[in-house]
């Protein structure tokens, strides 16, 4: 029904972002990563507030359309960073540092 990634460190996000393209949406926490590769796409809490970590995934569960429109949100996100974007941007960052 739901991702929840409460990591304290995290390297570019993968897990969120695999599950946001799969219209799962996302409870993560607010650090690392995760909030320039989710941005308002999923939820985004503290880590280390348990509370509010459990009241945000209990929210997802009860609300359906909150999670929904998550869903949609974070699938919309996801398919900003596709393989063949990040190629053409890649090459643009080399013929830069070419010229």
């Amino acid at each position: 029904d739901l991702v929840v990634l409460p990591s304290l460190i995290e390297g570019y996000g993968l897990p969120a972002l695999e599950s946001m393209a799969c219209r799962t949406p996302v409870v993560a926490a607010n650090s690392s990563s995760y909030p320039e590769l989710i941005k308002d796409a999923g939820v985004l809490v503290n880590p280390y507030d348990i509370e509010l970590l459990g009241e945000s995934i209990t929210e997802l569960l009860i609300d359906h359309s909150k999670r929904e429109r998550f869903c949609m949100l974070g699938y919309e996100r996801a398919e900003q960073f596709t393989w063949d974007r990040i190629a053409c941007q890649m090459i643009n960052i080399y013929n830069k540092l070419l010229r």
